[in-house]
C-alpha cells in the first residue's frame, strides 16, 4: 500500500537587516515564516573570541562562504519541518555575498534558490557580486532568484531615471536564463531614512520552468512588515496544491 504524502505551503520572507542585531532579532521573532532570507545580516562577536550571527530557538541558520577576513552579506534561516528540507549547493558556487540553495519537498520538483546581496568590492578586483554569479552554470531546473540587486532600471522600477551601468549585463543574463520579474515596477522596495529617495532594488524572479509549475503565490512587498528596516519586507509562498 502506497503511503500518502501530505505537504503544506512554505512561507518565505526576504528582509534587509542593515547589519543591525536588533533588526534581525525582530525579524526572526515576528516574521512567522518558514524561511527568512537576510541581506546585510548582523555579524559580530558571539563570545569566546568567536564571530557569527544570531542563534534563534525557532530557526536553523545556513551561512554562505565564511572566511576570517570577510563578513557575509547574506544568511538564510529556516524552520525545521518534516515535509521539506533546504540544503546549500556549494557544488554549484560559493561566495560571501550570494547563496545557492535547493528546496526539496517530496514528491514535488526541487527548486533552486539564488539569494544575493549585490555590492561592489574594491578589494576583489572592483568586482560586483553579480559579476561573480554571471559565469556560474545554472542547472536545468526550476529557479527563483531574490535579494538586494542594488541596480536600477526601468524594467523593474518605473521611476528610474538613471539605469545602473551593470543593468544591461543583468538583463542579458535574465533573458538567457529565461527569468521573469515578479515585482510591480510601481512598488518601491527601498525608502531612505529621510524619505527623500525611493527605488525598486530588491528583485524576485522566477525562471520559465518554475513559472510553469505555478507554485509561487501571494507575492507581496509589505511596508507594514519592514520591521524597522529601510527596505520593505518581501513575502511569497511555495504551494503546490
Amino acid at each position: 500500500m502506497q503511503r500518502h504524502i501530505t505537504t503544506s505551503p512554505i512561507q518565505v520572507a526576504h528582509h534587509n537587516a542593515y547589519r543591525a542585531n536588533h533588526a534581525q532579532t525582530v525579524a526572526l521573532d515576528q516574521c512567522n515564516t518558514d524561511i527568512i532570507f537576510f541581506t546585510e545580516p548582523w555579524w559580530g562577536d558571539i563570545g569566546d573570541n568567536n564571530v557569527g550571527s544570531i542563534a534563534h530557538r525557532d530557526y536553523t541558520c545556513i551561512p554562505p562562504l565564511i572566511t576570517p577576513t570577510r563578513r557575509p552579506c547574506v544568511l538564510t534561516y529556516y524552520r525545521q519541518r518534516a515535509d521539506f528540507i533546504l540544503i546549500p549547493r556549494p557544488d554549484i558556487a560559493q561566495d560571501h555575498d550570494f547563496q545557492i540553495l535547493e528546496l526539496r519537498q517530496h514528491p514535488h520538483p526541487p527548486i533552486l534558490i539564488i539569494h544575493i546581496y549585490n555590492q561592489l568590492l574594491h578589494d576583489v578586483d572592483d568586482s560586483w557580486t553579480f559579476l561573480r554569479l554571471l559565469p556560474v552554470l545554472l542547472p536545468d531546473m526550476p529557479i527563483i532568484y531574490g535579494g538586494d540587486s542594488n541596480m536600477h532600471h526601468l524594467n523593474w522600477d518605473i521611476a528610474c531615471t538613471r539605469p545602473s551601468p551593470l543593468a544591461p549585463q543583468f538583463l542579458e543574463w535574465m533573458d538567457r536564463n529565461k527569468f521573469t520579474i515578479l515585482n510591480d515596477p510601481e512598488q518601491h522596495t527601498f525608502c531612505s531614512r529621510d524619505n527623500t529617495a525611493r527605488s525598486v532594488i530588491d528583485i524576485i524572479m522566477v525562471n520559465d520552468l518554475l513559472a510553469a509549475l505555478d507554485c509561487i503565490h501571494h507575492f507581496s512587498v509589505d511596508w507594514d512588515r519592514c520591521l524597522t528596516s529601510d527596505h520593505a519586507g518581501i513575502f511569497w509562498t511555495v504551494d503546490f496544491a
